[in-house]
């Protein structure tokens, strides 16, 4: 049964004691059309008034942004300008200084594309992972020992970087800051700052390209909605016009790098959704970064050939596939070591054998499995890495500054951090983040699961999913929409796929003659997990031509 947990203004909560999760429900009315289902979600959103619902619909189109819209500085961004505009006139070099993640790799693609359009005499540099995030004094060095610029542009990095811009400016080297970060205090003593935390570090560089070449960064839109999409900002107002349109432009992009990329990863281009970027494009474009160079995640973006595309998109597909084993190895040995630690509210793994470029991802992985904060460590010559990921509600970065004495680094934010210690002190930094673990209310460490509301299954219908759909592109702040099922009998089940991972359900509900297909690719998930009901999302299955609604059954994690 449903034992109640909590109860708040509009939001419904329940634990229930067949699935082993928190259920909320956004809304306690069941909708019965769906005209009913709209206002639900509608209401959920806090699209009540008819401007905001239009302004969602019908976002801004990107070219309409003004700079005031994303909450950069126009003065700021003018002075930016100003100063590119110079450097072209007098003919110096300008380095684009990106990242290694998709977002900084699109960012530093945009600008340096845009630079070199209108005849900047400008190079992209991409720093190493092993050197650390943004303008570290390591990298720096590594790019003076190469290049002698008279302007560093950052993108997608460099708002906290104060040191290092004073160290370049004493060297005579202009700087632009160009991030998406949070402050740390101060702005940087730079020469023009470009910042906002309204969009991500490429739509932020898209903002300077714009105003040095429309038509120009008007062709790049594609690559907004990549890096929109894969830095998980809140897919609201400005963030959501960049991502609506520019999917609408990655669905007929020209882009040599991206087609082939498609052509390699199987994806269809017609039908990228933000699903296939967090799963199919993104992952792709991050594996080199992870355990190579970015610059050739760079290059591939960059090429302007097909054979020159094909050379780097076959590289980066092979380094996925890569990452791929890196990671299952690791996750395989994480999980082992996770098992020895049920009596613990955090879990912390170390190997030898774990890339520290995969770390990440073996901590998150460890978190949705076990709905604990979860830290891997990688161990390299007497030095080690160690990157967490955490639950909602559970503070992993403060947790860890907590036991600073035995790193020598740490940063992040409340849901993931990174840092950096001795080996030989992993032990003892283990006992301590553990014992400090404690604290954590057991509250915080069960499943959970932000249902719309329950929903009959008379409106599982192709109707209603393509309601649902006018409300995509979904992501942070517009989830997709997942509703709780309850009271329904399974009538049959069926398991198919290569290793018989994927089943399908036809379910029924209070003895009418509604039958509903839903689908499960959770082996877990069988006849006795609709005992009290199950969540899911409402979707079309297409098949030759045939649109049927599903139920898309939630993992239990």
């Amino acid at each position: 049964m449903y034992k109640v947990h909590k109860l708040a203004k509009s939001l419904y909560i329940f634990y229930s004691t067949s699935m082993n999760v928190l259920i909320s429900k956004k809304q306690n009315s069941i909708p019965q059309t769906t005209f009913d289902l709209q206002s639900l979600l509608l209401k959920n959103r806090d699209l009540t008034t008819q401007k905001l619902q239009h302004t969602f619909f019908h976002p801004t189109h990107p070219k309409d942004l003004t700079p005031s819209d994303v909450g950069i500085d126009p003065q700021q961004l003018q002075s930016a300008i100003s100063l590119i505009k110079q450097a072209k006139e007098s003919q110096d070099l300008v380095i684009v200084y990106g990242d290694y993640d998709a977002d900084g790799i699109t960012a530093t693609t945009i600008l340096w594309e845009t630079l070199y359009e209108i005849g900047v005499n400008a190079l992209p540099f991409i720093p190493e992972r092993m050197d650390g995030y943004g303008l570290t004094d390591a990298s720096i060095e590594k790019l003076l020992a190469q290049h002698q610029p008279k302007l560093l542009i950052t993108v997608d990095n460099g708002i906290v970087a104060h040191e290092q811009i004073k160290q370049l400016k004493k060297q005579g080297i202009q700087v632009i800051i160009s991030d998406h970060h949070q402050l740390d205090g101060a702005l940087p003593e730079a020469d023009a700052v470009v910042h906002t935390t309204h969009l991500c570090g490429a739509t932020t560089a898209w903002m300077i390209a714009r105003e040095l070449h429309k038509e120009k960064a008007l062709s790049m839109l594609d690559l907004c909605a990549i890096a929109t999409i894969a830095d998980q900002v809140p897919l609201r107002d400005a963030n959501r016009s960049f991502a609506k349109f520019g999917l609408e432009a990655l669905r007929t992009t020209r882009r040599p790098s991206l087609n082939m990329l498609f052509e390699l990863a199987n994806i269809k281009k017609e039908k990228i959704t933000e699903h296939t970027i967090n799963f199919g494009i993104a992952p792709r474009i991050n594996a080199v970064g992870r355990l190579d160079s970015a610059m050739d995640a760079l290059r591939m973006m960059c090429a302007k050939t097909p054979g020159s595309a094909k050379k780097y998109a076959e590289k980066i597909h092979i380094k996925n596939i890569e990452r791929q084993e890196k990671t299952q190895t690791a996750l395989d040995d994480a999980i082992e070591q996770a098992k020895k630690q049920t009596d613990k509210k955090i879990i912390v793994v170390a190997s030898e054998n774990y890339h520290e470029g995969i770390i990440g991802l073996v901590a998150g992985r460890l978190c949705e499995l076990f709905y604990k904060p979860a830290i891997a460590i990688a161990i390299h010559d007497g030095t080690a890495k160690g990157s967490g990921r955490s639950v909602s509600g559970v503070n992993i970065v403060e947790m860890v500054r907590q036991v600073r004495d035995d790193l020598i680094d740490v940063g992040g934010h409340p849901m993931a951090c990174g840092f950096s210690m001795e080996s030989e002190k992993i032990e003892e930094m283990t006992e301590h983040v553990q014992k400090i673990a404690e604290s954590i209310d057991d509250a915080l460490l069960v499943p959970k699961f932000e249902v719309e509301c329950v929903l009959p299954l008379p409106l599982v219908s192709v109707e209603t999913a393509d309601m649902i759909q006018t409300f995509a592109p979904f992501g942070q702040t517009n989830p997709e929409p997942v509703f709780l099922f309850e009271d329904v009998k399974v009538e049959d089940k069926q398991t198919y796929g290569k290793t018989y991972t994927i089943t399908k359900f036809l379910l029924s509900q209070g003895g009418g003659k509604n039958i509903v297909e839903a689908i499960t690719f959770d082996p877990r998930i069988n006849e006795n997990s609709f005992e009290k009901g199950v969540i899911g999302s409402v979707q079309v299955n297409e098949f030759r031509g045939e649109r049927k609604a599903q139920v898309k059954i939630k993992s239990r994690g």
